[in-house]
């Protein structure tokens, strides 16, 4: 990320957050940083536009060349609220999932209808799935393996019902 502070606020007792991110938000403003707010963390930012959507996009330009959307389609999962920005950037340029479970719901005001992501997983257990999904599309010789080694292919269908959990 770069050099930045993050204040991390997810053991402190509930009746004193409210205090405290309000003096750690002025104590960043003060020093000249924007705020950035994320699950139970708050970010200072410096006093420049960057953020992960525009990463994604340097990343991508940088590595594979200014024709990249014509030859790379990538993939973003992320679980965060800063996460959106790459999904964003990333829209109908690639894929991008959103894992919203139980807690990160409850904790946060993002909701299933307030995501950029093109599909939504309830829990990072379905990650590895889809990551396999992939390399099987990429390698179909070499399927995934189960665990006593037996190749096991994911169809779309498969798939489908795991970002539906």
């Amino acid at each position: 990320k770069g050099v930045q502070l993050t204040y991390h606020y997810r053991n402190v007792a509930e009746e004193r957050r409210e205090v405290l991110v309000r003096r750690v938000k002025e104590l960043i403003e003060r020093a000249g940083f924007r705020v950035g707010l994320a699950h139970h963390a708050i970010e200072s930012k410096p006093p420049i536009f960057w953020d992960k959507g525009r990463a994604v996009m340097f990343i991508l330009h940088h590595q594979f060349g200014k024709d990249w959307p014509r030859r790379v389609q990538p993939i973003y999962i992320g679980d965060d609220v800063t996460d959106e920005d790459a999904m964003l950037a990333i829209k109908g340029l690639g894929i991008s999932f959103r894992i919203l479970d139980s807690s990160s719901l409850s904790s946060t005001s993002t909701s299933t209808s307030s995501t950029s992501a093109d599909f939504i997983l309830p829990s990072s257990e379905c990650v590895l799935p889809i990551l396999q999904w992939v390399g099987d599309i990429m390698d179909p010789e070499a399927g995934s393996r189960d665990q006593s080694g037996n190749l096991e292919q994911k169809s779309s269908a498969e798939l489908e019902k795991i970002s539906d959990n």
